[in-house]
């Protein structure tokens, strides 16, 4: 073998012998990308109010609710939030009353459904 002009050439491995981990590991990388590739298209199609019965979609809005709120307790509406994640979705509407913050739940599945 010829004398390299750079050291380094001559301790450097040859091609597919350097690093075993590193090409395995870019082996499960890729094979993690062509699974989330396949399966995002379904994941995209699905909405997640299809599966859900009628009685625990959301079917009032946040003002509606604030309202509510507002007229069984009194006082300014700070916020509304919806907590949909549970069986039954409700918001949190935080009221400022006497200066004091009140926390109250209003079921967001109050109004029948035509």
């Amino acid at each position: 073998m010829p004398a390299s002009r750079f050291p380094s050439d001559q301790r450097r491995p040859p091609y597919g012998r350097g690093h075993p981990a590193l090409a395995g590991f870019l082996l499960l990388l890729a094979i993690i990308m062509a699974v989330g590739l396949w399966t995002t298209p379904a994941l995209a199609a699905h909405t997640p109010d299809e599966d859900k019965p009628k009685s625990t979609q959301v079917n009032i809005s946040a003002s509606q609710a604030a309202r509510v709120a507002r007229r069984q307790y009194g006082g300014k509406v700070l916020a509304v939030i919806l907590d949909a994640d549970t069986k039954a979705p409700y918001y949190r509407v935080k009221l400022l009353s006497a200066g004091r913050v009140r926390v109250v739940h209003v079921t967001a599945t109050n109004r029948p459904q035509k």
